[in-house]
């Protein structure tokens, strides 16, 4: 009889067998070292791990969810700190921190979790914060160098005014068999469930923020209902307390507050202009626009959209918000015609409304917004 918590498998023997003792204590070590060609231009969305800024192509993500309750599964690697229930789809959770001995994970209710693609595979990327989706040519990207931390995960190393962003190569992050492996260990039935894990005395906040999680774990494990339906991805942000969003496909990039240079115009809710890399792009404060409260959150982002104006050309504007949140994917047939609320003058600016977990967002129609600039 086999008491080895490895089984006998070589290769999961060989993977995973002592792992902590193996691993170098800076960093464990990527299979193989090979950098592709840099692209021209890519999308990227950019996290932090701590202080750390990193980034990932945006086409290889599937969702980007806040975090919920985590279920540990024995025998895993170290990094893995579990799996979750996504949409019916039973995906591995990574902690890129641990993975990269940058700390212990202090989860808070803001971490998010990136649902990303490996080797055909989703996996979820534990993030601090998700900063920004920014698009980057390949001027500003170079090849990692062995001298920098990390260079055996890294698909470039980008640089961004002044700070340098880590652009990870998710294919280096797991390679093909541990992906594979990764799947047997986490699979729902190694998992440990609630009722079986050791219980311990919880603070009435730890017991909140505990109960929260898991609130949050039963709304993303609702399957969808027809995983064929055709999926409108959106990106989802907030001006006021109030919920928006817009489509993943009018969306060139998300960057931090740029200087706005105010223009005199008729229009109230033109904020001025910004220079972007040598672009002047329009702004518009949706504040202003959809005569909201003002809020200062210190978290304000520009959206750089690209919409067609007049059926002429394409046009970038800029949408000044106060916080984005995630991009998401929901069924087609979720999105509603617009809330009769809606004051007459306003409703031309808007598309749809739906429902995602708690919240009620409207769909903007940029197009009608750009005709009345």
């Amino acid at each position: 009889m086999n008491l080895n918590p490895l089984g006998t498998d070589p290769l999961r023997r060989s993977l995973f067998r002592k792992t902590e003792k193996i691993v170098p204590p800076e960093v464990i070590t990527s299979p193989q070292v090979v950098f592709p060609e840099i692209p021209v231009r890519l999308e990227v969305l950019t996290f932090y791990l701590g202080t750390e800024e990193f980034g990932i192509e945006v086409n290889r993500i599937k969702e980007i969810v806040r975090l919920v309750e985590i279920t540990p599964v024995p025998k895993a690697p170290f990094f893995v700190e579990g799996i979750i229930d996504w949409r019916g789809e039973i995906v591995p959770v990574v902690s890129l921190k641990k993975m990269f001995r940058l700390g212990e994970e202090k989860y808070t209710l803001h971490t998010q979790i990136v649902i990303t693609e490996i080797h055909k595979r989703s996996i979820g990327l534990i993030t601090d914060a998700t900063a920004e989706i920014i698009t980057l040519g390949e001027e500003k990207m170079k090849p990692p160098v062995e001298t920098i931390p990390l260079h055996n995960f890294l698909f470039a190393i980008a640089e961004l005014e002044e700070r340098l962003l880590l652009f990870l190569d998710l294919n280096k992050i797991l390679s093909y068999e541990q992906t594979a492996l990764l799947e047997m260990l986490t699979s729902p039935e190694e998992a440990i469930h609630p009722e079986g894990m050791e219980k311990k005395e919880l603070t009435r906040e730890e017991e909140k923020f505990r109960n929260i999680l898991h609130q949050r774990a039963l709304g993303l494990s609702k399957r969808k209902i027809i995983e064929e339906k055709e999926k409108k991805q959106v990106v989802l942000f907030s001006c006021s307390e109030e919920f928006f969003a817009v489509e993943i496909n009018q969306v060139k990039e998300v960057v931090k507050p740029l200087k706005i240079v105010y223009l005199p115009s008729l229009i109230p809710y033109l904020a001025g202009i910004i220079n972007l890399r040598g672009e002047l792009v329009p702004v518009i404060s949706l504040q202003e626009l959809f005569g909201l409260i003002p809020i200062t959150n210190g978290k304000m982002r520009i959206i750089i959209t690209q919409v067609e104006k007049r059926g002429e050309h394409l046009v970038k504007i800029g949408l000044l918000v106060d916080k984005v949140y995630d991009v998401v994917s929901l069924p087609v047939d979720t999105f509603e015609p617009p809330l009769v609320t809606i004051e007459k003058d306003k409703i031309d600016y808007f598309s749809a409304t739906a429902h995602w977990e708690n919240k009620i967002f409207s769909l903007l129609n940029l197009e009608n917004i750009v005709k009345s600039i």
